[in-house]
């Protein structure tokens, strides 16, 4: 028979030639093995009782250098860095731990008080530094949580001891606040009124604003910004509520002249009939509920024109236009209305989509906006007669500083949406939003047939935006739409397809200056990842942040962050 390696430890067996073989020992030699195998039981013993020992030696020498590593730390804390740093330097370093949009809410997980949490130290530099309280941003809660909150609340803006307070308080959608919840928290907050810098507050059918009828302007003396933001945000029209039984006449604090910025959501009434600082006025937003339910908001082009004129220092204007006859008269353009000159007017948007294209013509007509830098415009855009001309078209020709836009997509064609971005060289930023819907084009009897007037889908105007990289010559570069955008932003728009997007985004990567953002938001599931396409581009700085379709319904839940990031972007901010 064929032998067999055998181990090493076998061969050094006196009865090694006996291994891998079928050979049957002797009994003399039995005994021997017998013999051979006590000694090797009791090596082996001795073996196994010297690994033990070692690594209880091991242990104990890993337990100790534990203790010991934990008494280097704790000695080496004792001269670190960060024990002696003077507190004006923990001061700053704490500034920075706080939110950079919106205002610090009350909870654990953030700053401040995430910072008193830390330790003894921490905890007396935080509650003695008033900076770090002098802004908050409040959810009003159910009636379970308002005592502890609203003391929480009263105790936050103590600590900031004599210093301008930034506040924002939300009416939380998630749970049942009533009336009384929100006065509550009013009346906290109206407590520190000659204090108030800028102040935001949530309206809804909840919202109770009597606690500030006593206020006089002497109890407000340096509150620059006051909004009154409804329960939504930006333009979601259906989230805007309907006018409410508000006693703004009885506000009489907002006429102290140190207002430089006003926000009024679901206003109805003679707006001139406020009581605002008109001419010092440097920003105005004036929006309704839903317009079919809003009988009493009136806002026609002749009125908000005059309003126009009462703040000649007006740089930022956000207005909901309504219809009125007046506006429909056919323009004469041997005799144009005098000219309105608003030369700080930098930001301005407008909100028409319930009403005609005339009416938005009356009150573009009259504007000269040198200084416009960002333009938003929803709403009818263009009649039987002028499909290709936007109403606010007449501005574009005398602006060369226009960085921004911002349109809704239902009713512009394609050839109005390159004239307009034709005359506007500089843009840099380009938002399209998906409107509410409603179908002109068929109301004004145009021919769905004749693609050179149809309505464009968000498609055909990112389409439009894309370069031939295949052309033989650069000149598709050369004479590239919106020369100087940097950033594209589609909000719903439906239909836009992946690979359009894809495209877009691989042949402004060509242009001169390539795409800095791009942002969408699908109302559909993803077609495919093109993200893992596009890492070399975020490598080399564009940043791409796409949200598809969510699958089920997420139940809102009470969180102290609710409303924080929507109202930090619809109100001022010093």
């Amino acid at each position: 028979m064929q032998s067999k390696r055998v181990p090493g430890a076998q061969r050094e067996s006196p009865f090694s030639s006996l291994f891998a073989t079928n050979t049957a020992p002797s009994d003399a030699e039995c005994d021997a093995i017998r013999q051979f195998l006590s000694t090797l039981r009791k090596e082996h013993a001795l073996v196994t009782n010297e690994i033990a020992r070692m690594q209880d030696a091991i242990t104990n020498l890993t337990n100790k250098a534990e203790r010991l590593q934990e008494a280097i730390d704790a000695h080496q804390a004792l001269v670190s860095l960060a024990r002696r740093l003077p507190e004006d330097v923990v001061r700053e370093i704490f500034f920075s731990c706080l939110p950079v949009t919106g205002n610090p809410v009350m909870s654990w997980r953030e700053a401040p008080i995430l910072l008193t949490h830390v330790c003894a130290n921490w905890r007396r530099i935080a509650i003695a530094t008033p900076q770090l309280w002098s802004c908050l941003h409040v959810v009003v809660p159910n009636s379970a949580r308002l005592g502890r909150l609203s003391a929480a609340a009263d105790m936050w803006l103590m600590r900031s001891g004599s210093l301008p307070l930034t506040i924002t308080l939300a009416v939380s959608a998630a749970c049942e606040a009533t009336s009384d919840n929100v006065a509550t928290m009013i009346d906290v907050v109206a407590n520190f009124s000659a204090r108030w810098k800028n102040v935001t507050l949530t309206l809804s059918p909840q919202t109770i604003l009597s606690p500030l009828t006593n206020l006089s302007p002497s109890d407000v003396p340096i509150l620059e910004s006051i909004s009154f933001a409804a329960a939504g945000s930006g333009w979601d029209w259906q989230n805007l509520v309907v006018p409410l039984a508000i006693p703004w006449r009885k506000l009489n604090f907002i006429s102290t002249p140190s207002i430089r910025h006003a926000s009024f959501a679901s206003l109805g009434g003679n707006f001139l009939a406020l009581t605002l600082p008109w001419p010092h006025l440097q920003s105005l937003s004036l929006t309704a509920g839903p317009v079919k339910s809003a009988s009493s908001y009136e806002m026609p082009a002749a009125l908000a024109l005059l309003i126009l004129e009462q703040c000649p220092r007006i740089a930022s204007f956000t207005i909901c236009l309504t219809s009125d006859k007046r506006d429909a008269v056919p323009v004469d353009k041997d005799n144009p209305p005098p000219a309105l000159v608003l030369s700080h007017l930098t930001s301005l948007a407008i909100d028409n989509r319930e009403y005609e294209y005339l009416h938005a013509l009356a009150f573009f007509r009259p504007l000269r906006v040198p200084a416009l830098k960002h333009f938003a415009y929803r709403g009818p855009k263009y009649t039987k007669d002028t499909a290709h001309n936007l109403p606010f078209i007449s501005l574009f020709g005398a602006i060369h500083m226009l960085e921004s836009l911002t349109l809704d997509l239902p009713g512009i064609t394609k050839t109005a949406f390159a004239r307009c971005v034709d005359l506007l060289p500089n843009l840099a930023c380009l938002r399209l939003e998906k409107g509410e819907g409603y179908d002109l084009w068929t109301a004004l009897g145009q021919a769905s047939t004749n693609r050179d007037n149809a309505p464009a889908s968000a498609n055909d105007l990112v389409k439009l935006l894309t370069p031939d990289t295949r052309a033989a010559s650069s000149s598709s570069l050369d004479t590239l739409p919106a020369p100087s955008l940097t950033q594209l932003q589609v909000m719903d728009c439906h239909p836009l397809a992946d690979d359009v997007l894809f495209n877009f985004i691989l042949a402004r990567a060509e242009a001169e200056k390539p795409m800095k953002r791009v942002e969408v938001r699908f109302q559909r599931e993803k077609e495919f990842d093109m993200m893992q396409y596009l890492g070399e581009l975020v490598g080399r700085g564009l940043e791409v942040e796409l949200r598809y379709a969510e699958v089920g319904r997420v139940v809102p839940v009470w969180s102290p962050w609710e409303g924080r990031d929507e109202m930090a972007v619809g109100a001022y901010r010093a």
